[in-house]
């Protein structure tokens, strides 16, 4: 079993089998589905990546009125 389908189990371990059947059904749909479903993938990821950089203090907002 791959690393990824191992993971996907351990996370929804927890959850009744019938839905997450449905779960990984949704996820099979497409793209967006499948990254909503494996957020928590993103997230440890995140929880590892190096600290992302200062953003300026100050902004500059346009807005335009037509």
């Amino acid at each position: 079993m791959s690393e990824l389908s191992e993971r996907l189990k351990i996370f929804n371990a927890g959850l009744l089998p019938e839905k997450v059947q449905l779960k990984y059904e949704a996820m099979a749909e497409n793209t967006f589905r499948f990254y909503r479903g494996t957020c928590h993938l993103f997230y440890d990821a995140l929880a590892d990546a190096d600290a992302l950089p200062l953003s300026p203090l100050a902004g500059l907002i346009c807005v335009f009125v037509i």
